[in-house]
């Protein structure tokens, strides 16, 4: 009776993410300018990114969806750096040959597709003892979320109200968000961390 050996435990699924104060991770038309210029015009004090670097390091591996991961990379294009340091990505998708990965992080992304599940498996048997992965996208996060695979979501709410866009939560998963806590940054953002039940 042989049977597939199962990974006894699953990393846990984080997120890390900025919505407008309705809800919203992208505009109608998927774009994210009010969040970049938001940036700029509510900047944070020099060396201060929010927290996104301790969280960064915090995490074994980063999973995005296809579409945020061609996002990163178009920021690229425009000369920022490749904002995950050495930490693995995994790019989830349906379809492996959509991915394109530039040589320069060939050593640090890969494609990957089946469910959530599978692809956490997938991670924990190609980084062993992961613990912990930072997901990314709002149709992977949503996904990981209805599977009851993401412990916790750090939500930083930006003050501007978009109307309309991809939301980052469906109304039953806003109803599976827990409060822990609630800090208000130097630049009129605020940081929310929540336990997803």
């Amino acid at each position: 009776d042989l049977k597939m050996p199962e990974i006894e435990s699953l990393p846990s699924a984080s997120v890390f993410i900025a919505t407008s104060i309705d809800g919203y991770i992208a505009d109608a038309d998927g774009g994210v300018d009010w969040l970049n210029d938001l940036q700029i015009t509510h900047p944070l004090p020099e060396g201060d990114d929010g927290g996104f670097g301790a969280f960064v390091s915090s995490v074994d591996a980063i999973l995005m969806g296809r579409t945020t991961y061609e996002t990163v990379l178009g920021f690229l294009d425009s000369g920022v750096e490749w904002p995950y340091g050495d930490t693995p990505v995994f790019v989830y998708t349906r379809n492996v040959q959509n991915v394109k990965v530039p040589d320069a992080l060939s050593e640090k992304v890969m494609a990957a597709t089946g469910t959530p599940k599978e692809v956490l498996q997938l991670v924990a048997s190609a980084i062993k003892g992961a613990t912990n992965v930072y997901v990314d996208g709002g149709r992977t996060i949503r996904s990981f979320v209805d599977e009851g695979l993401v412990g916790r979501a750090i939500v930083t709410v930006v003050p501007v109200t978009l109307g309309a866009g991809i939301a980052l939560f469906s109304q039953k998963q806003k109803d599976m968000l827990q409060e822990i806590s609630r800090e208000k940054m130097p630049n009129e953002f605020v940081k929310v961390t929540y336990k997803v039940t």
